[in-house]
C-alpha cells in the first residue's frame, strides 16, 4: 500500500466493526446501532475527502 489515504479509507471502517464485535457486551450488540454510527466514521478518523 503506497497511499495513506487509500489505506485510511480500507482499514479505519473494519478496525471499528472489530472494536464493535470484541468490546461490546453481546446483549449490547445493535445491528441497528452499529449501522446509525458509521455516518460518524469519517468525523471521528478525519475528513476523507480532503486528501
Amino acid at each position: 500500500m503506497t497511499d495513506r489515504a487509500i489505506f485510511d479509507r480500507l482499514v479505519f471502517p473494519r478496525l471499528s466493526a472489530v472494536a464493535e464485535a470484541g468490546w461490546t457486551l453481546p446483549e449490547r450488540k445493535s445491528w441497528n446501532r452499529f449501522s446509525a454510527l458509521v455516518g460518524l466514521m469519517p468525523i471521528m478518523y478525519g475528513n476523507w475527502s480532503e486528501e
